[in-house]
């Protein structure tokens, strides 16, 4: 398998086990520290961006280069 594949497939991995924490309204020890340092609704950007929305990216990114390169 393509490494860059591998770490797209990855990187979406992280993105779907996020989301189901924070859809279940879990408090994640990281997310409360966001909390408190940065409120409420600014912590819950923060998180979204550096734990949802980069991995995303991420995982787009390397699966399009792992795929445009073939397997």
């Amino acid at each position: 398998m393509n490494h860059s594949i591998a770490l797209g497939i990855f990187a979406i991995y992280v993105v779907v086990v996020t989301l189901v924490q924070l859809l279940a309204q879990r408090d994640i020890p990281r997310l409360l520290t966001m909390k408190r340092i940065w409120g409420r609704s600014r912590g819950l950007l923060v998180h979204f961006l550096t734990e949802v929305i980069m991995p995303l990216l991420f995982g787009i990114v390397y699966l399009a280069r792992g795929l445009s390169s073939g397997f």
